[in-house]
């Protein structure tokens, strides 16, 4: 004979299962996770299109400050090219005025003092037309520059050398040249190494600056249309 057990415990098994509430919590559970993997989904993609907006417009700023470095420079170029080119061809106009004769280049174009100004320009400055494909332009803006950081050391080259003349010729010897007096054949042979190379240097920089101030100026008419398309 067994005494009852303090504690009844029963093991019950074959009950009807709850479907309801388990469907109810399964589908709430997953509800939930379906609402944070859309709400994570949407916080990544604002904030990757934040960045890729950002990143677009430090890249427009880069290359509006780019195009206004470019502007700046070609600006300058042509400056400084008719700067060279439209002094001589005064001072040759005001020479003619003046004598009522024709003037050699040299005998008006006087040295220059002080160091030139180079123009430097770089492709990031013409990221612009290169984005652009406008490759042409980019291939003629650094060949123009180039020609005119060549120029302006010819002309310092030319003020050397006209200085040098003038230590080897008499103010009087000078003035009666400009006059139109002819040089006698000891004088000229006392000067002629000096002479002839100003001579010739002259007339090759009153050709290039005038080449070199038509390219500056075609290429700064082509800038602003080329960077509205």
């Amino acid at each position: 004979m067994f005494l009852p057990s303090p504690v009844d415990v029963r093991i019950v098994g074959g009950l009807p299962a709850d479907w309801l509430n388990i469907g109810f919590t399964a589908g709430a559970v997953l509800l939930g996770a379906l609402i944070g993997a859309g709400i994570s989904w949407w916080v990544a993609r604002q904030a990757a299109l934040e960045n890729r907006n950002a990143a677009k417009a430090m890249r427009r700023d880069a290359e509006v400050a780019a195009t206004l470095r470019a502007m700046t420079k070609i600006v300058s170029l042509v400056n400084g090219a008719a700067g060279y080119h439209l002094q001589i061809e005064r001072e040759l106009i005001e020479a003619k005025t003046h004598t009522g004769r024709h003037m050699a280049p040299w005998q008006v174009m006087t040295p220059r003092i002080g160091k030139p100004f180079e123009i430097e320009i770089i492709a990031d400055d013409l990221v612009v037309f290169i984005k652009s494909r406008n490759f042409d332009y980019v291939s003629e803006v650094l060949h123009v520059v180039s020609l005119y950081n060549s120029m302006i050391y010819g002309f310092v080259g030319y003020s050397e050398r006209r200085e040098r003349l003038g230590e080897h010729m008499t103010l009087d010897d000078l003035n009666g040249l400009l006059g139109g007096a002819n040089l006698g054949r000891e004088q000229y042979l006392r000067v002629a190494p000096y002479l002839l190379p100003v001579i010739q240097l002259a007339e090759h920089l009153r050709r290039e600056a005038k080449e070199v101030y038509e390219a500056a100026t075609r290429i700064g008419r082509e800038f602003r249309p080329i960077v509205q398309t």
